[in-house]
């Protein structure tokens, strides 16, 4: 079963499959302009300053009325700022049913692979959800770039502990409205 694109930020579907699998997220805790409302939003509450919590309190409601059936939380949580209070964060009377990471290196399968293990392996027992991937700052090639994906999207698709994964920057997928050469391998594999 192919897992990729489930959410990729962005609410295209890349590839014209049954829209009832892919779950676009944006960083936001609503859809934006344009949105396709036949997709299921996937809100997510980036952090916890105030004006992230108060928007996503006030449209929590309108994403459950469209079908919203989970959210993602604290993107980045490692990461220490003013409106994203990281792991200083305890949550308490919540459900966690899947943990999101992100992975960003150079195009090294084994590296991306290691990470992907001990993050199944720390989740306990709960699928990962890839929210970002990619080789953003790294210089990669496209021909590094395609390598990396023929390398790694099958093996992902195989794994139990992948719920989904996205690649990021979309840009390198879709370009000028014209799905790329590296987005129909994504698409594909």
């Amino acid at each position: 079963m192919q897992k990729n694109g489930r959410q990729h930020g962005f609410g295209i579907s890349l590839n014209g499959r049954d829209t009832s699998e892919v779950s676009p997220w944006n960083w936001d805790s609503a859809p934006g302009d344009g949105f396709n409302g036949a997709l299921k939003f996937v809100p997510i509450l980036w952090g916890l300053g105030q004006d992230h919590v108060d928007k996503h309190i006030a449209e929590i409601g309108w994403n459950i009325e469209y079908g919203a059936d989970a959210v993602m939380g604290f993107n980045e949580p490692n990461l220490y700022s003013a409106n994203n209070n990281g792991a200083c964060l305890s949550v308490t009377d919540a459900k966690i049913d899947n943990i999101a990471v992100h992975w960003y290196g150079p195009a090294n399968a084994d590296e991306f692979k290691n990470h992907i293990k001990k993050a199944i392996s720390v989740a306990g027992g709960r699928q990962i959800y890839i929210s970002e991937f990619g080789f953003e700052g790294y210089g990669e090639s496209n021909d590094r770039k395609q390598r990396f994906f023929r390398d790694v999207l099958s093996w992902l698709d195989a794994q139990g502990g992948v719920l989904s994964y996205s690649y990021l920057p979309i840009k390198d997928l879709i370009a000028d409205g014209q799905v790329t050469t590296l987005g129909h391998l994504y698409m594909d594999l």
